[in-house]
């Protein structure tokens, strides 16, 4: 399928005409299938991984999906485990956001310090808007000198160093990727709702959409575990990812855990069929504020994991909560979807994303940190994939 330019310069909403296409489920399903067991084929290659969950879904809810193969501790993957959604979960916090921004307790302009008056500094004067779109000049990582990776390491510590944080660069200058920023986003949704994270997910999303979303829970035996998280920590007490206490210091930025399905529920409550915003809101979150101008790049690290490659991209599209696929090279999409296309991805080796002209969405939940560079080999497979199965 051709995919539509899109003029990321013109500040109206996009008018995209899409419904006289649809997802040919049994040929999604197929090809879902075909994939699946190509990713499982070779489980112990750095490309590859012992099971893996793949989604497709189209506006009106044709669906197709595929379980293959098992974790690493040969337990199959299935509709009902529990996976860490890690930076997919920056989505739900984006929603829990954009609803208390909906019901007039935020604004996009409401500054940090206004919420919490112990934000001083430029942190403090970062906005709502700045931070949902990595545009506030946020930090990317907490920086392991402030708050070392160590059993003693706690949640209200990390609040604490977020907080305290200075800038880094110009509000609006540069589009930062930040997961320090998401962690403010956290304290801000706990100080305005008068309720944990984990409270806010269950309360608002699971009620409304059916996820089952956490934050803070000690993984169970349903968990599935990620291999090849490259970390000094690996196969002790406090290992990334894995680990009960990893878990228990509820990060807002990459702690978050549902089902496997809950990554494409999260991405299509940002299309035409979701539920929890108004349609105006929605439009607002998948448009970049700054028309595609800006430079950007994801770097740094996870608590207690080894730094990612850079990636840098010129321009940088990225909207309030959910990043815009644009003419980014390389990426986790195929040349085939839309610019106007957008998602996330997480370093648990998660991917979910949403075409609003082929109106198609797409999620898929590995067994492997995403470090090898499989999302980069994989995703535009999926993605390419699931579009070849949108018919008139």
């Amino acid at each position: 399928m051709a995919a539509r330019m899109v003029n990321y310069a013109r500040p109206q909403f996009l008018t995209i005409r899409h419904r006289d296409l649809m997802l040919d489920s049994a040929r999604a399903d197929a090809a879902l299938r075909t994939l699946g067991a190509r990713i499982t084929a070779n489980p112990d290659n750095p490309f590859g991984m012992p099971g893996v969950a793949l989604f497709a879904c189209d506006g009106e809810g044709r669906r197709a999906h595929v379980f293959a193969g098992t974790d690493s501790r040969g337990n199959p993957v299935t509709a009902n485990r529990t996976v860490c959604l890690a930076s997919v979960g920056k989505l739900a916090v984006a929603l829990l956001v954009l609803e208390l921004i909906d019901r007039g307790a935020l604004t996009l302009s409401t500054e940090l310090a206004s919420v919490c008056p112990e934000a001083v500094g430029p942190v403090g004067r970062a906005t709502m808007g700045g931070l949902l779109s990595h545009r506030a000049g946020i930090p990317p990582t907490v920086r392991e000198s402030e708050a070392p990776y160590q059993a003693s390491l706690t949640w209200a510590q990390l609040r604490a160093t977020c907080l305290g944080y200075a800038g880094t660069q110009p509000t609006g200058t540069r589009v930062l990727y930040s997961d320090v920023a998401y962690g403010l986003l956290g304290i801000v949704i706990e100080t305005v709702t008068g309720h944990s994270l984990h409270t806010a997910l269950e309360s608002r999303l699971n009620a409304t959409l059916g996820t089952r979303l956490s934050l803070g829970q000690p993984p169970g035996t349903e968990y599935v575990e990620v291999i090849g998280v490259p970390s000094p920590h690996r196969g002790t007490a406090i290992e990334p990812l894995n680990s009960p206490f990893w878990h228990g210091l509820s990060l807002p930025w990459a702690g978050i855990c549902g089902r496997p399905e809950d990554a494409l529920t999260l991405v299509r409550e940002f299309s035409r069929a979701g539920t929890l915003l108004p349609e105006s809101l929605r439009n607002l979150a998948v448009r970049d504020p700054n028309g595609g101008a800006l430079a950007g790049c994801i770097e740094g690290s996870q608590l207690g994991i080894d730094p990612i490659p850079r990636l840098e991209w010129e321009p940088c599209a990225w909207g309030l909560g959910v990043e815009l696929r644009g003419h980014k090279q390389p990426h986790w999409t195929p040349g085939e979807a839309s610019p106007a296309s957008f998602g996330h991805v997480g370093v648990s080796g998660t991917l979910a994303w949403h075409d609003p002209v082929a109106d198609v969405s797409w999620a898929m939940v590995g067994t492997r940190s995403s470090h090898s560079g499989w999302l980069l080999r994989y995703g535009p497979l999926l993605g390419r994939a699931v579009l070849s199965c949108v018919t008139r």
